[in-house]
């Protein structure tokens, strides 16, 4: 930081305050950079150009206003389409009422295999079951999800958004 700093007070110097302050700061002269050579292919010359008569100055008429904007329609999206009306199955009735169980129930498998794989001696021990264990534990994984998604259309249907 302070490294910097310096650079910066030092460019200040060659720059804000002119290349004496410079020069009287370190001691040393100040070589001056020559001037760009000039281009050795020559330039045209320009054409003479003829003077430009001055019209009258012309009527300038406001711009007419821009058309009223209109505000695009608004789009609503539509509603999920209902398979069979408003009231679930018999069927998704009782599947919806038995789903929490099974989500418990694979949650408690996936909590003991979880417990099991995080213990070092089962892969000391038996790398077998370690492997079915991380086997099961991925297959739970799926099933929970299949699980959880199939809930929340059930419920969505029977009008109770969760």
């Amino acid at each position: 930081m302070f490294t910097w700093l310096m650079v910066l007070i030092a460019i200040a110097f060659m720059v804000g305050l002119g290349r004496r302050v410079y020069h009287d700061l370190i001691g040393q002269p100040v070589v001056a950079q020559a001037p760009p050579k000039p281009s050795p292919v020559p330039m045209p010359a320009a054409a003479p150009t003829k003077p430009v008569a001055t019209a009258a100055p012309a009527v300038v008429k406001p711009a007419p206003p821009p058309p009223p904007k209109t505000a695009p329609p608004v789009v609503k999206a539509p509603e999920p389409a209902r398979a069979r009306g408003d009231k679930l199955s018999w069927k998704e009735q009782r599947e919806l009422e038995a789903l929490p169980g099974q989500i418990a129930a694979l949650e408690s498998e996936q909590a003991e295999l979880t417990g099991r794989i995080g213990d070092a001696a089962i892969y000391q021990s038996d790398p077998q079951a370690a492997q079915k264990a991380a086997e099961r534990l991925a297959i739970i994984d799926d099933e929970l999800m299949a699980l959880l998604e199939r809930w929340e259309a059930l419920e969505a249907r029977a009008g109770n958004p969760a």
